[in-house]
């Protein structure tokens, strides 16, 4: 992750950023861990994740809802109250 993202990378980086923001400022700390990975994979299929499966890189849905939560929790202290 030191080297520099492709621009495909880039692209889907964004597009994820994107989301992210959208729900930041829809209320997601609502979402569940299940609401996430359906979003996500299911229905944008921007993050490839199988539900039953917990490889060396850790569970999809577990991962995505601690990289929301630290999204939404930096995007909390960055803005002005």
């Amino acid at each position: 992750m030191k080297g520099k993202l492709s621009d495909s990378e880039k692209n889907h980086f964004e597009k994820v950023r994107i989301v992210l923001q959208v729900l930041h400022e829809t209320g997601a700390k609502r979402l569940s861990g299940p609401d996430l990975y359906q979003l996500f994979v299911q229905e944008l299929a921007l993050v490839e994740g199988d539900e039953h499966s917990n490889s060396d890189t850790g569970n999809v849905e577990n991962n995505l809802r601690q990289f929301t939560y630290q999204f939404l929790k930096k995007k909390a202290v960055s803005q002005p109250a």
